[in-house]
């Protein structure tokens, strides 16, 4: 039932790859019900190293697989994207996928701007969530998130799963050690 998806950090494109392909299984089934037929099924990906480091292999890879229609890269840091994506109105997303940047502060900023961008009762995931910083991370939400966040245990312990169940409505000076 997804249609926007959103993944910080593309690389190979390999997530991507099975992302697109289930976008197009979406759009196919849902062709001929009442649904929104303007809906986009998309993902978006950011990746600030796609052309330089990765050298194009993820759009490459996308590409091979007639998925580029489902797919729109921003090519930029993800501090500096997410805040762009918020802005745009009434944009909210059925799943993001955080592997970008493994470093605590940068996925805490990853995190913070994407539960804004999820639906509610849509899906974030964390990737290599036995990373020490994503580790960690995954830590601060078990202990400060656990209000809006609910965790999803029976996945591989390679990621951290939430569903968002709502707002976040912690007091303003709300804080768990960790």
């Amino acid at each position: 039932k997804m249609t926007r998806l959103l993944e910080v950090g593309f690389a190979y494109g390999i997530s991507a790859i099975f992302m697109t392909e289930g976008l197009k299984n979406n759009k196919f089934k849902n062709k001929n019900k009442n649904k929104n037929k303007n809906e986009k099924y998309q993902l978006v990906s950011i990746d600030p190293n796609q052309s330089t480091q990765w050298h194009n292999l993820g759009s490459y890879n996308l590409k091979k697989m007639n998925s580029l229609d489902f797919h729109k890269l921003y090519e930029k840091k993800s501090l500096n994207i997410l805040p762009y994506l918020l802005k745009e109105k009434n944009k909210q997303y059925d799943l993001i996928f955080i592997d970008g940047w493994h470093t605590f502060d940068y996925a805490l900023v990853d995190l913070f701007y994407s539960t804004f961008l999820i639906k509610k009762n849509g899906y974030l995931i964390l990737d290599d969530a036995l990373h020490p910083g994503v580790s960690k991370l995954i830590k601060y939400i078990d202990t400060n998130y656990m209000e809006f966040l609910q965790k999803i245990t029976n996945g591989p312990e390679t990621f951290g799963i939430y569903i968002k169940k709502g707002e976040d409505k912690r007091k303003w000076n709300y804080h768990k050690d960790f």
